[in-house]
């Protein structure tokens, strides 16, 4: 629930080396809401970036219902 993914996020987040986020689009559309978003971070020694999209369901006094988390996969290496 709500407490579990705060607390999850509240613990998370201070761990994260050279953590940055970047909004790249935003769309509404009434009782949903999307955002499209990298983040970055340094993960053993290397900068990773994850693209992402979330999906807000919205109730009808602007509070957010649910979330979902959709995130790219890096493409396959070409190289062997």
């Amino acid at each position: 629930g709500r407490d579990a993914y705060v607390g999850f996020l509240t613990g998370l987040m201070p761990t994260l080396v050279d953590y940055s986020m970047d909004v790249h689009r935003v769309v509404d559309a009434g009782p949903i809401v999307t955002a499209e978003l990298t983040e970055t971070m340094t993960w053993d020694g290397e900068r990773v970036v994850t693209h992402e999209a979330l999906v807000f369901d919205v109730t009808a006094d602007d509070r957010i219902r649910r979330i979902t988390i959709y995130i790219q996969p890096p493409a396959p290496s070409t190289t062997r």
